[in-house]
């Protein structure tokens, strides 16, 4: 800072820079709303699957009416398994919405960043779309080798099961494909993903975290075989994440890895979209 005195140019050294403000939530802060959002994510998805079972019952009342059905739990018990698929298509889209919406909310409250700044939006490069769609196949290729080798599956039964008694195949392909990577790459790889990497865990640390909660989250549809796959591939799209600077590569990674599964479950099935 220069002062100007009878034109005699002083230097004032003693004034300090002022801090630069954070302009992202830090590790703690993205934690704790993370859990939030989760939370509420999971709520959802109950209430969604309760209320859809409400609905069914009262549609089928001579289920729990008819004296030849007396037992009302098996009665509730087949209604559910015999339309797990189309629930969980549902409460994967409401859900996905939802969690969508709350994420937004909390970036919003974060002054002087924008949205798609902060979830790293940046238009997918024709270069980007080839390098998504070679790691998909080589991950394919190297999971169906090893499949082979070890006399594994990618797809456990309950995946059958889900596609099985989806009702609607094209709904649970929306939700599948279309949704559920749309929410979780928002939450895990952009949302989660930039407030651990401005905090002191750093990029390493970012990438490790989200991907082991990420496959967290998968282990009550998978066994421990197909819980490392998972986990290696959201190693995978954390370091696409970080080295494209885009969430677009990994929101279509994931829809792409989604649709393939989705395809081999059909096949296997003899079952595709009607």
């Amino acid at each position: 800072m220069r002062i100007k005195m009878n034109d005699i140019t002083v230097i004032n050294p003693g004034l300090p820079a002022p801090p630069v403000a954070k302009r992202f939530w830090g590790g703690w802060a993205t934690a704790g709303y993370g859990a939030v959002i989760l939370i509420v994510f999971a709520i959802v998805q109950v209430v969604v699957v309760i209320l859809s079972l409400l609905v069914m019952v009262l549609t089928r009342l001579d289920l729990f009416t008819n004296p030849q059905h007396e037992d009302v739990y098996d009665s509730l018990m087949a209604m559910l398994t015999g339309h797990l698929g189309m629930l969980q298509s549902l409460a994967t889209i409401i859900s996905g919405v939802l969690g969508i919406g709350l994420i937004i909310m909390f970036i919003r409250a974060r002054k002087g960043v924008g949205i798609a700044e902060y979830l790293g939006l940046r238009k997918i490069t024709v270069r980007g779309f080839l390098i998504m769609v070679a790691i998909v196949i080589g991950f394919a290729v190297l999971s169906s080798g090893l499949n082979m080798l070890l006399g594994k599956t990618d797809n456990e039964q309950i995946m059958y099961d889900i596609y099985d008694t989806s009702v609607w195949p094209a709904l649970f392909v929306i939700a599948v494909v279309v949704f559920a990577p749309a929410f979780e790459e928002i939450f895990f790889r952009g949302f989660l993903f930039e407030g651990f990497r401005q905090s002191r865990i750093g990029a390493i640390g970012a990438i490790a975290i989200t991907a082991v909660i990420w496959a967290l989250i998968h282990s009550f549809q998978y066994g421990l075989y197909s819980l490392a796959w998972i986990l290696i591939l959201g190693i995978v799209m954390g370091i696409v994440r970080l080295k494209t600077g885009s969430l677009w590569n990994t929101i279509f990674l994931h829809a792409l890895v989604n649709a393939v599964a989705t395809l081999e479950i059909a096949l296997n099935l003899d079952r595709f979209i009607n």
